[in-house]
């Protein structure tokens, strides 16, 4: 399933982000999986921002922890 570069990877990203580095783990084991519990309808407003589509929407931040991805790209030092 992980090969040693995934879990250096894993283990650089603990280093700097600490827990939340978790998040990301499971949303690289999980990912195209069905999970229960996570289904929400969030009202928005759709806009315009220089040119591109944007959403403006409230929802609690430990609720958009879960279900947010962030890309994250760990550069060679």
């Amino acid at each position: 399933m992980f090969d040693e570069t995934d879990l250096t990877y894993y283990e650089q990203l603990a280093s700097e982000i600490g827990s939340a580095a978790r998040f990301q783990f499971l949303a690289d084991v999980l990912q195209g999986r069905l999970i229960p519990g996570l289904e929400i309808t969030v009202p928005a407003v759709r806009m315009k921002m220089g040119g591109s589509t944007a959403y403006a929407f409230a929802v609690s931040p430990d609720y958009l922890l879960k279900i947010a991805f962030v890309c994250t790209r760990i550069s060679a030092f």
